[in-house]
């Protein structure tokens, strides 16, 4: 039976996680491979873009307008992050993750292909899993294609480990997906903790 002082302690730590997912991210240079890039939140003005990648790597946008909205206004209980290049100054890759009582789950993430196969995509899972771990979660999700071996290759790497098939789960193209999940400890580690905050905040 959880007594009131226990109930009150986990509320707290629970608001504590929300907050430091909706506190605001500042822009910060992150190196992949020697080259710098500059890291910081989505906004809105960056839907374009996170279109434009979607449609260079899938050949179509499996994500709309409005669902990038919807997520982006989930400030504390979602993260979407974007990757940009200095020297151009465009955005080359982005990352989505969202998080539910014990769980994580990478919504999306996308790498123009001129910049694939560099470790962005590593980098930013990174990044993800990193926050998963300081938040407390106890396992991060995701969904991806069934023939995309690829990317199975990169999250194994990682960690996952393949889940169920779902079929027709990407209807535009009637393409299946696998559900691959990571089991983390699910302690708010300290140290893990202070590797987001440097890494956000410099």
């Amino acid at each position: 039976m959880l007594t009131g002082a226990i109930m009150y302690k986990r509320f707290k730590e629970w608001l504590e996680r929300r907050r430091a997912v909706s506190a605001p991210v500042p822009a910060q240079t992150i190196t992949v491979n020697d080259k710098p890039y500059t890291l910081r939140r989505m906004t809105n003005e960056d839907i374009p873009a996170a279109l434009d990648i979607e449609r260079a790597v899938y050949a179509d946008t499996p994500w709309e307008r409005v669902a990038f909205m919807s997520e982006l206004a989930k400030t504390a209980t979602a993260m979407y992050l974007v990757l940009v290049d200095p020297q151009t100054a465009a955005i080359v890759a982005f990352i989505g993750i969202s998080f539910k009582r014990t769980d994580s789950h990478i919504t999306n993430i996308a790498v123009l292909p001129d910049y694939q196969r560099q470790g962005i995509g590593r980098k930013l899972l990174e990044l993800m899993l990193t926050l998963s771990r300081a938040m407390g979660m106890r396992t991060v999700s995701l969904e991806v294609r069934l023939d995309n071996v690829h990317a199975q290759s990169l999250y194994r790497t990682l960690g996952f480990v393949d889940g169920r098939v779902r079929r027709n789960y990407y209807t535009r193209e009637h393409a299946d997906a696998l559900d691959m999940t990571l089991q983390l400890d699910g302690q708010l580690q300290q140290a893990l903790a202070q590797d987001w905050d440097h890494r956000v905040n410099g």
